[in-house]
């Protein structure tokens, strides 16, 4: 069945949720959940204008609009890796990245940062493979598994960064924290998004264009 324009919309709009989602488990202190979120700002970020380009044909002036866009995401670093980090993801499975430990204070006999201990906890870690800190325990059969905990940012901050990054892209992209990178990323899409919305949308809802963002500027 053809989907109609507000099919389309509907599902742009649910893909970009889905992004969202990955950006606020970004925040979280599990830090597998951390690396899954990052993994989806990147997947089903860029996704959000491959469901858009569906209203191609569907409604008048879609290239005219589209155009001008997809020129300044060509010219936006920040876009142009993301691109090529889900490309990436999509086909070898890998996300590559680095983790810097910063402690402000913190006294290596005090517990007090991690909380109350769960039960067969057995030492503490800052920092793992994904960016998480918390303590180890130790389970039944002897194995080890991960208790992760967010320390206080005051007495320790983690930060975690994209590794092998293009060269044309390491200007814009190296030293800058997953957060902050995912944070502008999805802002950008969330205001492609916006235009495209009150652009095809119920003419009801469309917003003057003296309220459009700077980035969604035409190009004559």
């Amino acid at each position: 069945m053809a989907r109609s324009v507000d099919d389309i919309l509907r599902d742009a709009r649910a893909t970009f949720e889905t992004a969202q989602l990955g950006l606020d488990d970004l925040d979280s202190a599990d830090g597998p959940r951390r690396f899954a979120g990052a993994r989806n700002v990147a997947v089903f970020g860029r996704s959000v204008t491959f469901v858009i380009q569906n209203l191609n044909g569907k409604v008048a002036g879609f290239e005219d609009w589209y155009g001008p866009i997809q020129e300044r995401m060509k010219g936006d670093p920040v876009m142009g890796y993301f691109l090529e980090l889900r490309n990436r993801i999509l086909k070898q499975g890998s996300l590559p990245t680095t983790t810097r430990v910063i402690v402000a204070e913190l006294d290596a006999g005090d517990t007090r940062p991690w909380g109350r201990p769960p039960r067969g906890a057995i030492s503490r870690f800052i920092g793992d493979e994904y960016g998480g800190s918390g303590w180890m325990v130790e389970l039944s059969d002897g194995s080890t598994i991960p208790y992760y905990v967010k320390l206080p940012s005051d007495k320790v901050r983690v930060e975690q960064f994209f590794a092998e990054i293009p060269v044309k892209f390491e200007e814009a992209v190296s030293e800058r924290p997953l957060e902050e990178l995912a944070k502008e990323y999805l802002a950008k899409m969330a205001e492609i998004l916006s235009s495209c919305e009150k652009e095809f949308g119920p003419k009801s809802k469309t917003a003057p264009a003296s309220q459009r963002s700077p980035y969604l500027k035409r190009i004559k």
